[in-house]
């Protein structure tokens, strides 16, 4: 198993999809992450989830959030880059998931 170190951040809208995206992530789990919503910060216009310091292989953590993110309408983008055994990033825009794996 890959063991790498993330960083990045969630997005979303409204701060109400933000709350609701947090509770996804605490029941599917990422890495060693764990957030509640005092970890939301607002600026800009858009409401974020930094994700900093969290260990783990997150690509299919990542890819089950977004899918029930999807179903449950909530409006949401991320781009988390990874460094550790491997390097690259994992990015959700527009309804579109993909690792970018670099070379």
């Amino acid at each position: 198993m890959r063991t790498d170190y993330n960083s990045g951040s969630f997005e979303a809208e409204s701060e109400e999809d933000l709350k609701k995206l947090i509770l996804v992530i605490n029941e599917i789990g990422l890495g060693t992450a764990r957030y509640s919503e005092n970890d939301i910060d607002n600026c800009d216009g858009k409401c974020r989830l930094k994700v900093s310091g969290c260990i783990g292989n997150l690509e299919e953590s990542l890819a089950n959030i977004t899918e029930v993110c999807k179903k449950a309408g909530l409006k949401i983008s991320f781009y988390i880059s990874y460094c550790g055994e491997a390097e690259g990033a994992y990015s959700y825009q527009n309804g579109i998931y993909k690792e970018i794996a670099a070379y």
